[in-house]
C-alpha cells in the first residue's frame, strides 16, 4: 500500500513538474516528461483548471502547442481559448491539427466542452472571434465551412433550450 501511495505522488509531483515546464516555456523537460509517459497524464490540469495546452497558449508558446498536439493532448475548448488569448497563430494551428486527426466539423468547429472548460456549450469559434472583432479568425472558420447555429425562439421548449 505504501508503494502505491509514494507512486501516487511520484505522479502528481511529474504532472506539476510537467505543468510547470510548460508554464517556463521549458521544451527539453516538458520532451523527456513527455517520453517517460509513467503515469503522466498528459492532460492534467492545474490548479486554475487549465492544461498544458491552454497553458502554451497563454504564453503564445507555438513550439510547446505544437509539441503538446504531437503527444495527442485533448483540445476540449482549446480553440476558443486562443480566439479569446487572440492568438491567430495558435487557432490555425489547432485547426490543422483536428483536420488531420478528423475532429474539425463545420457544426462543432474542434470545440468540445468538459467540465474544466470557460465557455459555455452556446459559444462557438465563429460567434467568440465575432465578439472579438478578430475579422482573420472569422473568415478562417468560413473558409473551413464553419456555421453559425440559427438562435431559438425566447419561448423554445425543445430539448436544447430545456436543459
Amino acid at each position: 500500500m505504501y508503494t502505491s501511495a509514494t507512486s501516487l505522488d511520484d505522479v502528481r509531483l511529474r504532472e506539476k513538474q510537467f505543468l510547470l515546464s510548460c508554464e517556463r516555456g521549458d521544451i527539453g523537460s516538458v520532451r523527456k516528461l513527455l517520453a517517460i509517459k509513467d503515469g503522466l497524464n498528459i492532460n492534467c490540469v492545474d490548479p486554475l483548471g487549465r492544461n498544458a495546452l491552454l497553458i502554451a497558449i497563454e504564453n503564445e508558446n507555438i513550439e510547446m502547442i505544437e509539441l503538446l498536439l504531437d503527444n495527442n493532448i485533448e483540445t476540449g475548448d482549446a480553440i476558443l481559448y486562443a480566439i479569446g488569448e487572440e492568438n491567430v497563430e495558435a487557432v490555425e494551428i489547432i485547426i490543422e491539427h483536428l483536420e488531420k486527426i478528423d475532429k474539425f466539423n463545420p457544426e462543432t468547429q474542434g470545440v468540445e466542452i468538459n467540465e474544466h472548460s470557460a465557455f459555455t456549450p452556446d459559444i462557438t469559434p465563429i460567434i467568440l472571434a465575432a465578439h472579438k472583432d478578430n475579422y482573420e479568425v472569422i473568415k478562417l472558420f468560413l473558409d473551413k465551412k464553419g456555421t453559425v447555429p440559427h438562435p431559438h425562439d425566447v419561448h423554445c421548449c425543445c430539448h436544447d433550450c430545456e436543459v
